[in-house]
């Protein structure tokens, strides 16, 4: 069985919302400019290469010691200020983006639980393409284990992307017994926002409506015929 692939349609634009009393506003202020380049030896660059360091051995974020931690923050911290004012909605936001480092549960609970799927988690991607309006989730589970959520999505100005969930494919990978290979289809729910507050030539960081951080960079990924139409 196999999913098919979602209708790219721009998402309805949401009405503006006033800023209630006592609400922070967000610190990375979107105005539209030129992306940033990370280019060496400016602070841009040093600021990537020390958060790539930190992530290394966090296990994508499931394990970040205190240390790490700090050393992250610190160096998501410096890229917002740097990437302030950029826009990142335009079509350099279209790539396969890998996962490096993040702090969403959900993400993060499939990565270190493999083994309900018969296998262990590969990499996991977010393909985007801004031209045909379309995102997909995807975490792999060699040998050929994927799960796949589909996905709409328009710009929202500079650095904003709104999202909706369209439909999500499961491919039971090949270590496990009976249903190795099979593919199922499973209901999609949710739609939200997240604001790229920083890209380059190679990671993108990004922050979402409930908060999480997302580190990712630039690769290259196809996905397979069976988890999309």
């Amino acid at each position: 069985m196999e999913a098919k692939a979602a209708h790219a349609r721009p998402l309805p634009p949401r009405a503006g919302r006033r800023r209630r009393r006592g609400q922070k506003r967000r610190a990375c202020r979107t105005i539209p400019a030129a992306a940033a380049a990370a280019v060496p030896g400016s602070e841009a660059h040093a600021a990537r290469e020390r958060l790539l360091a930190a992530a290394a051995g966090t296990r994508r974020g499931a394990a970040t010691p205190p240390s790490a931690r700090q050393a992250l923050d610190e160096a998501i911290e410096t890229l917002c200020r740097l990437g302030e004012g950029q826009v990142y909605t335009g079509e350099d936001l279209s790539a396969a983006w890998r996962l490096v480092w993040t702090t969403e549960k959900e993400s993060l609970w499939l990565l270190e639980n493999g083994g309900l799927f018969g296998t262990q988690a590969g990499e996991s991607y977010q393909l985007i393409d801004v031209a045909a309006g379309t995102l997909n989730n995807v975490i792999t589970f060699p040998p050929g284990g994927i799960f796949n959520v589909d996905s709409v999505i328009a710009a929202e100005g500079a650095q904003r992307t709104r999202f909706k969930f369209t439909a999500a494919t499961l491919v039971v990978g090949n270590g496990f017994p009976l249903l190795g290979g099979r593919s199922f289809k499973l209901p999609p729910k949710g739609e939200g926002w997240f604001d790229t507050v920083y890209m380059d030539d190679q990671i993108r960081v990004a922050k979402d409506i409930r908060g999480d951080t997302l580190v990712v960079e630039r690769s290259k990924y196809v996905l397979p015929s069976n988890a999309t139409a």
